[in-house]
């Protein structure tokens, strides 16, 4: 092997310097101070949990204010029964004295399919067009609020008779099921 001058020799051991410099730096520091920078992250997530935390705690007896009012209110919105059985009798009943009540003649009252959480009913009668409208406005006016998902109406004797007379009517409804707590 050629020997080197003392310049060479020199800028070897500056270039392994550099080299173990920088494999301390890599092994040794850089861990470190990447633990550092993870510590700090973690720590601002941590307090910005903890003082979201803190909002939400002071905001508990606000929160439980908007939950009494809208337990309260779901009397509004929902029929309130002990169970899906009662919940369905109570409706059909509802349904039956609003038809007897617009002057109605009921014939039959049933169940409808619904979705979860909400019951389904349906009722039968004859009726006029004034009995109808007068029905029709007792049911979406009254709480707790429904939905007519159908009216079904067949006015054969109009037809016959050549004017309006009394009609066979089914109107089917849904709403909303809150068991009674």
């Amino acid at each position: 092997m050629t020997n080197l001058s003392a310049r060479e020799q020199r800028l070897i051991a500056i270039l392994i310097l550099v080299l173990l410099l920088f494999l301390a730096y890599r092994l040794a520091l850089a861990p470190v101070i990447e633990s550092f920078a993870a510590r700090e992250e973690e720590r601002s997530r941590l307090v910005t949990a903890h003082q979201r935390n803190e909002r939400l705690i002071a905001a508990l007896p606000i929160l439980r204010q908007h939950l009494e009012a809208q337990r309260t209110g779901r009397a509004l919105f929902a029929l309130v029964a002990p169970n899906v059985d009662a919940a369905g009798s109570l409706l059909k009943e509802r349904l039956a004295s609003r038809l007897t009540a617009a002057g109605g003649s009921l014939r039959q009252t049933g169940d409808v399919d619904a979705e979860p959480g909400w019951i389904g009913a349906s009722v039968e009668g004859d009726l006029t067009l004034d009995q109808l409208t007068a029905f029709l406005a007792t049911l979406q006016n009254q709480p707790p609020y429904l939905v007519v998902t159908a009216v079904t109406v067949v006015a054969d004797r109009a037809y016959q008779t050549g004017k309006l007379e009394v009609m066979s009517v089914k109107v089917d409804v849904e709403i909303p099921y809150s068991p009674a707590a």
